[in-house]
């Protein structure tokens, strides 16, 4: 098995140390799909990208917000809207159509790493800060609707797809809190078994969850065991200093490596299962910054260039 590039793609911004491609998000139908670099949120379409034989493509239409884009989530339902997290705190939702701006809230103090619309209702956004909460947006309301509350920072928050009040989010004191937000004083679960910072989430089925870190592993969890305890490690990619992406399709989980690669497990072995090096002619210290699968492909980015 090999994971063979199927198109390359100049970054959509001039990418430099201080600018890397920090979120890829497609809609729903896997239609269109936006990438998040320095100030800037462009917007493609999939299929078009795939057919042009351009290394360089024009974006459909650009957001400009006010600072750097950390993350994005496209609404489950509306899907010309989609929120980003940023740098000065703020939460944004935004009209991809014409590039205005839905909503704004300035409740957190700090960054914000993660953004996560709820999969099974539009109207729910959660947001996870440097300042050390989750907040919880409803789309019609001015003010967040719950706060949850960690003791360092929140590095990443994920609704669970399949269970509509359970959440949970992983910060830089190595665990995950696995919350049910009609019981928001105190989490259900704690995780334990990180030994860095917890800077992506995703879910397999409503009990599977995995979690990357900058131990260098990504850990499995199954909330149907009763045990807070990983049931799974896994290792095979270098991750130590960056926030690399994060995707998981059916049992297969794919990460991005700091030798700019990417690497995929599948979710009953600890070792890699393949594994895919971009342009060994890159500059040293060039990673890959953010993925995403659909349902038949991986969109990857590294410092330096896109591929799927």
């Amino acid at each position: 098995s090999s994971l063979t590039p199927i198109k390359s793609m100049k970054p959509p911004c001039s990418v430099t140390s201080e600018k890397v491609v920090s979120a890829i998000e497609f809609d729903t139908k896997d239609e269109m799909f936006a990438m998040a670099c320095d100030k800037k949120i462009k917007i493609y379409n999939y299929a078009y990208v795939l057919s042009s034989k351009n290394e360089v493509q024009q974006p459909l239409q650009t957001i400009s917000p006010h600072s750097h884009i950390t993350s994005l989530s496209y609404n489950p339902y509306f899907f010309s809207k989609i929120a980003s997290g940023e740098t000065s705190g703020a939460v944004n939702i935004w009209e991809t159509n014409d590039a205005s701006n839905y909503m704004c809230w300035k409740e957190h103090q700090k960054r914000v790493w993660s953004v996560d619309f709820s999969p099974s209702n539009p109207t729910l956004l959660a947001s996870g800060s440097d300042d050390g909460t989750v907040k919880v947006w409803c789309t019609n309301q001015q003010n967040s609707i719950a706060t949850l509350r960690s003791k360092m920072n929140v590095c990443s928050v994920r609704f669970n797809p399949f269970i509509s009040d359970q959440i949970v989010f992983g910060s830089s004191d190595h665990s995950l809190c696995y919350y049910d937000l009609r019981f928001p004083s105190a989490p259900m679960v704690t995780l334990e078994g990180h030994t860095k910072a917890v800077s992506n989430i995703c879910f397999l089925s409503k009990n599977e969850l995995v979690s990357s870190s900058v131990d260098s592993t990504l850990k499995l969890w199954d909330m149907s065991c009763g045990d807070s305890s990983p049931v799974r490690t896994y290792s095979g990619h270098n991750n130590t200093k960056h926030f690399v992406g994060l995707s998981c399709a059916g049992d297969y989980l794919t990460c991005g490596s700091e030798d700019n690669s990417i690497v995929t497990y599948h979710k009953d072995f600890s070792g890699p299962a393949v594994s895919r090096n971009f342009d060994s002619s890159e500059k040293r210290g060039t990673f890959v910054s953010a993925l995403l699968e659909t349902k038949k492909e991986c969109l990857s980015c590294s410092q330096q260039q896109w591929g799927c």
